[in-house]
């Protein structure tokens, strides 16, 4: 009786082991389970596909420009370049005439400088009289007077002196290729100034600036003249 039970002991620590390792092993070709090694995902996801970056569209090179040396010509007029630098003038070829005048003056407030815009109207007309311009211009009906001679004054005090900026300028009619007007509109551009800036005593503030004034509408005249010469010069020639 002893001897059945001692090999019946026997026997169940001889399987054990053998069980337990039939069944920690796995079926054939597959790895064997653990409790340290977690099983294979059975839904495994695709590795991230790298995104082709999007094309870019060609831009247009910018346009190179040619380095102009020099200062700029800052007058109304013609303006070019010529050996790589601004070259400038005036040009009053083929201006009628028949020109209008306006002046304008500028004050300060509560100022006790008097100044009659009508008597400086009157000398620029005289001046203009010498070349056969008169101040009347000729424009169609429901059109602005143009061409238009502007004297604009601005004048203020310093203690004892007066200090004034003039200038005159030609205002005429121009076309711009950027815009289209209706009939009776016109575009007015600035295409001849002069300008002086003045300081005097008040005493003989007056004659400067009369004289400043003649001296700037004289420089009109003799560039006016210039041109009118030049126009009938090139029409006798043809």
């Amino acid at each position: 009786m002893k001897k059945l039970v001692f090999t019946f002991f026997l026997n169940i620590l001889v399987l054990t082991p053998l069980l337990i390792s039939a069944d920690t092993k796995g079926l054939p070709g597959q790895p064997s389970s653990s409790i340290n090694t977690p099983s294979a995902n059975p839904f495994p996801s695709e590795a991230p596909k790298k995104e082709k970056p999007l094309p870019h569209p060609k831009r247009p090179l910018p346009e190179v420009s040619t380095p102009v040396a020099g200062v700029p010509f800052t007058l109304p007029g013609i303006v070019g370049i010529r050996n790589g630098r601004w070259a400038g003038s005036d040009n009053l070829y083929n201006v009628r005439p028949e020109i209008s005048i306006y002046v304008e003056v500028v004050l300060p407030e509560k100022s006790n400088i008097i100044l009659d815009e009508g008597v400086i109207n009157s000398r620029i007309q005289q001046i203009f009289s010498k070349v056969g311009i008169s101040p009347a211009a000729l424009h169609e009906i429901g059109e602005p007077p143009m061409p238009l001679f502007h004297v604009l004054i601005f004048v203020d005090s310093i203690e004892q002196f007066n200090v004034a900026s003039c200038a005159c300028r030609l205002f005429e009619s121009v076309k711009l290729n950027r815009m289209q007007l209706e009939p009776g509109i016109i575009f007015q551009a600035i295409t001849w100034e002069k300008q002086e800036l003045i300081t005097s005593t008040k005493k003989e503030f007056n004659d400067v600036l009369n004289k400043t004034v003649d001296d700037l509408a004289n420089t009109f005249v003799e560039r006016f003249q210039y041109f009118q010469n030049l126009r009938l010069q090139r029409q006798s020639d043809h």
